[in-house]
C-alpha cells in the first residue's frame, strides 16, 4: 500500500491512521488529523499535538505499518518519546540525531517538551524534536 504526504495529501479529518515522523528511524504511531487543533496532527495513545512538518507519510489504518517493531530497551537505555515517554520531572539524557551529542533536560508533561536546566538559559525543546531519551 503506497504511502501519502500529510501536507500535500492529508488523511481525512478525524480518522485514525498511521504516520511516520521525522527521523525515519522512529516507530510508525497511529494518529489522527484534528481540524480543531488549527490543521494539527494529533499523535499516538495520549493524543499529543505534532505540527505536518514532522511527519514523513501517512498509512490508511486498516494496513499494517511496515515491519518496525519498537526497538528493546537495550543496554543503551536510549526510549522513543512518544512510544516510551519518561516520567514527569525525570531527568534525562536526549538526543536530536542520531548519534548527536547528547544533552541533560528534564521532562516537563504540562508543556510536552524537555527543558534544560541552565543557569544562564533555559532551552524548551518540543517532544518531537527529540528523537531518543535515556534516564540519567
Amino acid at each position: 500500500m503506497a504511502s501519502y504526504d500529510p501536507v500535500q495529501q492529508p488523511p481525512p479529518a478525524n480518522e485514525v491512521v498511521w504516520f511516520l515522523r521525522l527521523p525515519s528511524s522512529t516507530p510508525w504511531f497511529l494518529g489522527k488529523l484534528d481540524l480543531l487543533v488549527q490543521l494539527g496532527f494529533v499523535a499516538g495513545p495520549l493524543a499529543w499535538l505534532i505540527p505536518p512538518y514532522m511527519l514523513m507519510c501517512w498509512k490508511p489504518a486498516g494496513v499494517p505499518p511496515p515491519v518496525c517493531p519498537l526497538p528493546p530497551i537495550g543496554p543503551s537505555l536510549w526510549c522513543d518519546v512518544l512510544h516510551r515517554p519518561p516520567g514527569d520531572g525525570q531527568r534525562v539524557w536526549v538526543r536530536c540525531s542520531a548519534g548527536g551529542k547528547a544533552l541533560r533536560a528534564e521532562w516537563d508533561l504540562k508543556a510536552l517538551a524537555f527543558v534544560t536546566p541552565d543557569e544562564v538559559l533555559t532551552i524548551t525543546v518540543p517532544w518531537y524534536h527529540i528523537d531518543v531519551w535515556k534516564p540519567r
